[in-house]
């Protein structure tokens, strides 16, 4: 843009003034060098702060901020130095008349700058209602910034999506496997599946192992194979969601993956009440089933789940410490016993075929199936002699959770979920914070993770970034004018600029993300 400038000029010096090139250039340079290094320095003052931002916003604008600035001192060198060099040797003054086509473009080209210079004129006469007409401008931009949804990234097609599949405490692991593969069925009968692996006994909510859980991973077709309609991600969940709801032995939603790899497991929020106060892991879980049950009822979330469960089936087995003392068996012995034949206890490792292999003691699965097992397990007194687990050992069932989370350092329950179709992140986001100031009781709070922190975090940045942007165009301008007033008038263009880019997202049904700004 900068030679484009530089060009333009001498061609201009060439024909009004009826110099030679090269005296057509050296006054081109004395009337353009002083803007050509202005507008080179505000851009670079826009977009190297942008640079400077933190967190995972600041890597997304990154990369963009330093490749714009570094083109734009670039572009600044050249129409300073080659450009005019150029100019002086290749452009020649034009003889008669251009072709139809460009002097019918120059001459309606030169009507329309003759009636933006009157219509510029006539602004300057009426101060009052261009101050009117800014001021409406930037009340309308208000309007649009509340309008317009926003979010962090929009989500993507990556070419990939997750299943999550959950039965009842103490579903076998065959039986977990089958309903898995009844999900992965089901998503196999849509035509944009080209793969999928099916894993029972791993859940990917919670990244832990369970019997009771699974998660299917498929793969879509490439994205040429994808182009007719019916064949994106928005699509595919469609198609599933309300089979997946008639699985009579649990449940299972479809999962898409992070926008953005390494923030969180899944796309959509991850948000997690906390207890603070008493209650314990009981009043935890009733607490969060009523946050669920109070954000199903509105539209802006859907695929709302937590893995929180106060009410697991557990087997607790409990030690007569007094007694296994008056028999002589040592406390920690005992202990050791039940975890390194019930559990697996780590012992050794050795090298061989290149690998290391790690040496874990358990017992048989046909030895540690039943409580009735721990009859068969002695421990060695002091004095030498076996004595039966059984005689200080007894079991009961017990109901308790299957897994107890932590939140900095609190207790917390994590609950999953999306924005619905027609919703932006943003809105969902807000919506369960209306939901939990509303539900919480005392001692309880909530806190995000995941690509929603992230989306919380940066909110806001990007605008003081743009502020202090303003700040130096305006300190830049000033020096270059040498005066106050007239930078302003540039700086009052930017309203229109943002009311522009506002209304065309917002006539489109975008949101207002990180690409956005």
């Amino acid at each position: 843009d900068d030679a484009i400038v530089v060009v333009e000029n001498v061609e201009r010096n060439i024909k009004d003034f009826g110099l030679s090139p090269r005296e057509a250039t050296f006054r081109a340079m004395q009337e353009v060098t002083g803007p050509v290094i202005a507008t080179s320095l505000v851009l670079i003052a826009v977009f190297v702060p942008v640079a400077f931002l933190s967190g995972t916003t600041g890597v997304l604008y990154k990369q963009f901020a330093i490749t714009i600035a570094i083109s734009v001192a670039i572009s600044s060198f050249v129409a300073l130095t080659l450009t005019p060099a150029l100019s002086a040797i290749l452009i020649k003054p034009a003889g008669g008349q251009p072709p139809r086509f460009f002097h019918w473009f120059n001459t309606r080209l030169e009507s329309m700058t003759n009636k933006y210079a009157r219509g510029v004129s006539s602004t300057l006469r009426h101060v009052l209602l261009a101050l009117g007409v800014l001021g409406a401008m930037l009340f309308a931009i208000v309007i649009l910034f509340r309008i317009i949804p926003g979010s962090f990234v929009p989500a993507e097609d990556q070419g990939y999506v997750f299943a999550a599949v959950m039965l009842p405490d103490g579903a076998s692991l065959d039986r977990t496997e089958a309903t898995t593969r009844k999900v992965a069925a089901i998503f196999a009968e849509h035509p944009a599946v080209k793969d999928y692996s099916a894993l029972a006994g791993y859940s990917l909510i919670d990244s832990q192992f369970k019997t009771n859980s699974g998660t299917v991973f498929i793969a879509l077709k490439d994205f040429d194979e994808r182009q007719d309609s019916g064949l994106s991600v928005e699509d595919l969940f469609a198609f599933v969601t309300p089979r997946l709801k008639k699985l009579q032995d649990g449940i299972a939603f479809p999962i898409n993956p992070p926008s953005i790899p390494g923030l969180g497991t899944q796309g959509g929020f991850e948000f997690w009440i906390q207890n603070r106060g008493q209650g314990g892991v009981n009043r935890l879980a009733e607490v969060t089933r009523e946050v669920i049950a109070s954000a199903e009822e509105r539209t802006e979330v859907t695929r709302l789940n937590t893995t929180i469960n106060a009410d697991s089936r557990q087997l607790r087995a409990d030690v007569d410490r007094a007694r296994a003392e008056t028999l002589g068996l040592p406390v920690p012995d005992v202990y050791a016993a039940l975890q390194t034949l019930f559990g697996s206890l780590y012992v050794s490792q050795y090298n061989k075929y290149g690998r290391v292999w790690q040496v874990i003691l358990q017992a048989g699965p046909e030895f540690r199936e039943k409580p009735e097992d721990i009859q068969n397990i002695y421990v060695r007194q002091r004095d030498g002699e076996m004595v039966p687990l059984s005689a200080v050992v007894t079991s009961r069932y017990v109901t308790g959770p299957d897994l107890l989370p932590r939140f900095n350092g609190f207790m917390a329950a994590k609950v999953t979920g999306d924005a619905a179709p027609g919703f932006s992140s943003g809105q969902s986001i807000r919506t369960m914070e209306q939901v939990s100031n509303q539900v919480l009781p005392d001692g309880f709070t909530y806190a995000w993770s995941g690509q929603s922190y992230e989306e919380k975090k940066s909110s806001g940045s990007s605008a003081v970034i743009f502020v202090f942007a303003l700040v130096m165009v305006f300190l830049i301008l000033s020096a270059q004018y040498e005066q106050w007033s007239l930078p302003l008038a540039v700086v009052t263009a930017v309203p229109f600029g943002i009311f522009g880019a506002l209304v065309s997202v917002w006539l489109r049904g975008m949101e207002n993300d990180v690409y956005f700004q």
